[in-house]
């Protein structure tokens, strides 16, 4: 992915927004890691300074709609990584990530707990969202009179 630089990263770095299993987590921001006329490094991510944000109404109506699209098409992801970039008037963004992504876990009370309801919910048999359906269906069988209504057996 190539993209142009955005200069507001060197003075605020970045805003990563955090969603476990849907739903918004937690947030971390991170600090520029290229300096103006440094020397190279070795190791980016160890220059890199990484303090826990909340995110304000515009960060998430920034990330709300991208979580929600990819859920709408391919289902609600594990988690995602929603990277945004200050910019006049509204944050942009810099990137999502869904798959082997920096989570900042240890920033997150209760982010750990999270992600492994959700990797849990993902390995049961029968997740809970599919026994709710199942039960809603099984009751509007019980009043509308067709074969098997009340059942269970249709």
């Amino acid at each position: 992915m190539t993209q142009a630089y955005q200069h507001a990263v060197d003075a605020y770095g970045e805003l990563s927004l955090i969603y476990l299993d849907g739903t918004s987590s937690h947030a971390v921001r991170r600090s520029a890691l290229l300096e103006p006329g440094a020397a190279v490094r070795d190791s980016l991510l160890a220059t890199a300074t990484i303090t826990l944000s909340a995110a304000a109404g515009p960060e998430l109506d920034c990330g709300e709609p991208v979580v929600k699209s990819v859920s709408s098409r391919f289902g609600s992801p594990l988690y995602a990584r929603i990277d945004l970039v200050p910019a006049p008037g509204f944050p942009v963004a810099a990137g999502m990530r869904s798959h082997r992504a920096s989570l900042f876990l240890s920033h997150g009370p209760t982010a750990p707990v999270a992600l492994a309801a959700g990797i849990h919910r993902r390995l049961s048999p029968r997740s809970t969202e599919q026994r709710s359906m199942e039960q809603r269906a099984t009751a509007g069988r019980a009043h509308d009179g067709l074969p098997g209504a009340g059942t269970g057996v249709g």
